[in-house]
């Protein structure tokens, strides 16, 4: 016993909710040869030797485990129960097993095997979800698979980011949002592949060690977010990843603390960064290098704390920048010969106001007396 729970503890703590007002929820249930936590929305099982009934609380045994015991014994007494180790005895009151939830049941079918890359790329994935309560659909990780293949999405309403292309093994057609709490724990406990069964309502991972984890998925229907991905762009370029964010996180205070606006002016082989702030009348400026450029010029404006986000959270040193207009979204493509993730992100312009600067004002006399 004292194996299984220095085992299952530290799983234990990525699935538990400590804020949950329901006691029964703090507990490790002990019931037909099986120890379970859960917290409602996931559900954690490992096999254990005892055929005893318990719930243990788990703040006990996290206590119980700092002093290192040798040896553990449970042992019930009357209405409490009792936890013998290295000749001390700590007694509680102990609560229903029948007051713990259910495992999920339901007739679970095999939609696939899932490499242990996947999880890695979802909890990555996961960054890019909304933590708003009122829009709990965003509050996961879309996922499509069709075939052998895996498509996965994520928007917190502002930045989209999509994969294609992952593969699988034995796939079937499967849609459903996957919450991002539990990717933590798949992600670090998954080895090779997953099997990974369906229900209408649930995901169940079959994971090495005969752990089980049953994850129920978003009910609210996913955004159609396909109708923002554009189907082509006229004009790319490729940019360092580290650079520009360096450039955007150093124009940051000098912005206009309402927009966020960052004006990006494409010439050849490079692009002029501006950031005005009007009520102080700032004006700050840098060059930003370009190559692989192709298509025309453009003039855009971006929200420096949206682009810096989306910077931050990409994982290679370059990135290919895609775009058409100043209205329309532009694509953020992980590139690199060690980076194979390809992964996409969407970002929507600032539409720009046409406005007489005082540079503009400068040109149209220069034009003026010229004719």
């Amino acid at each position: 016993m004292l194996a299984t729970l220095k085992r299952l503890l530290p799983m234990a703590e990525k699935v538990v909710d400590r804020r949950s007002p329901l006691s029964i929820l703090k507990t490790l249930c002990l019931e037909n040869k099986t120890a379970r936590v859960t917290d409602l929305e996931s559900t954690l099982v490992v096999p254990i030797d005892n055929g005893m009934s318990a719930c243990l609380p788990l703040d006990l045994l996290r206590k119980l485990l700092k002093s290192k015991p040798t040896n553990l014994q449970i042992e019930p007494s009357g209405s409490r129960l009792v936890l013998v180790h290295d000749g001390r005895r700590l007694s509680f009151k102990g609560l229903q097993t029948g007051d713990f939830p259910e495992i999920p049941s339901g007739k679970f079918k095999e939609i696939g095997k899932w490499p242990q890359e996947l999880f890695g790329e979802l909890l990555l994935q996961s960054r890019f979800t909304s933590t708003d309560d009122l829009k709990p659909s965003l509050q996961g990780v879309h996922l499509v698979q069709i075939g052998n293949e895996l498509e996965t999405q994520a928007t917190d309403s502002h930045l989209l980011r999509f994969r294609r292309g992952l593969k699988i093994s034995a796939g079937k057609p499967f849609e459903g949002t996957l919450p991002v709490k539990p990717l933590q724990l798949l992600a670090r406990i998954a080895r090779g592949n997953t099997t990974v069964s369906a229900t209408n309502d649930h995901l169940r991972f079959s994971l090495p060690g005969e752990i089980t984890l049953y994850v129920r998925l978003i009910s609210e229907k996913y955004p159609d977010v396909a109708s923002v991905i554009p189907k082509a762009f006229t004009g790319s370029a490729v940019v360092n990843r580290e650079e520009l964010l360096a450039l955007v996180k150093a124009a940051m205070p000098f912005a206009d603390r309402e927009t966020n606006l960052m004006m990006l002016e494409m010439g050849e082989g490079s692009a002029i960064i501006t950031v005005e702030d009007q009520q102080v009348e700032t004006k700050w400026e840098a060059t930003l290098k370009l190559s692989e450029q192709q298509g025309g010029t453009l003039r855009i404006g971006f929200n420096l704390k949206l682009l810096e986000r989306l910077l931050s959270l990409q994982q290679s040193p370059t990135v290919l920048w895609q775009f058409t207009n100043a209205s329309s979204a532009s694509m953020f493509t992980e590139i690199g010969e060690q980076w194979h993730s390809g992964a996409k992100t969407i970002l929507m312009p600032i539409r720009i106001k046409e406005e007489k600067t005082h540079d503009n004002q400068e040109r149209d006399h220069r034009q003026t007396a010229a004719a």
